[in-house]
């Protein structure tokens, strides 16, 4: 992603946090702790009147404020492929991720299933197209995952931008362009054959 809601570490990093201030907290508090960007989930067996009994009792006093503004944080379109190289002596193997952006699963949840099935159908389980390939056929990689979103989000717990990310760990034995073709052929398959 090239925008910064998208691109920035979403984990945020030590030097905004040593940058931030009080103010800075109480702000981002006044912003979002409130009800109007809140959701209370009742689990167990209770009536609907005793539910709403409880949420006022414990959270009718809080002040009700303006809900945040939230995005959208669309992206432009990508005008070809971004690469990256990351070493480090810490990995003790290599390993790389491809990102395909997909549709936004809340304003166009039909685009975005088929991208969810890839996913599925690509590193899904032991049968699944990725894992029997390059693991158990060609035997040059030591793991394969494919999901949607980029912190081991639940595939519909995200909005756009997103992506489908496949990550291949190996041995070294078969460069990553080797098996980035493996990748784009078994998706290539998918599209033109469908799943078998």
């Amino acid at each position: 992603f090239h925008t910064y809601p998208n691109a920035h570490n979403g984990y945020g990093d030590f030097s905004h946090l040593e940058q931030a201030t009080v103010e800075d907290g109480r702000d981002f508090y006044k912003r979002y702790y409130n009800p109007a960007n809140a959701v209370l989930a009742v689990v167990g067996g209770c009536r609907t009147e005793e539910g709403v009994s409880l949420a006022e009792r414990h959270f009718g006093e809080i002040r009700g404020r303006r809900r945040p503004k939230h995005g959208p944080w669309t992206e432009p379109a990508l005008a070809s492929g971004k690469h990256q190289k990351v070493a480090s002596a810490l990995v003790p193997e290599p390993a790389f991720a491809i990102g395909y952006r997909t549709p936004d699963p809340v304003g166009d949840l039909e685009s975005f299933l088929p991208y969810f099935m890839l996913a599925e159908l690509l590193a899904g389980g032991e049968a699944s197209r990725l894992r029997r390939r390059l693991l158990h056929q060609d035997k040059n990689a030591t793991d394969v995952s494919a999901s949607i979103g980029t912190f081991g989000d639940d595939a519909f717990m995200v909005r756009d931008p997103t992506l489908l990310r496949v990550v291949v760990h190996h041995p070294g034995q078969a460069t990553t362009e080797k098996l980035l073709g493996a990748v784009d052929a078994e998706v290539e398959a998918l599209a033109s054959e469908g799943p078998r």
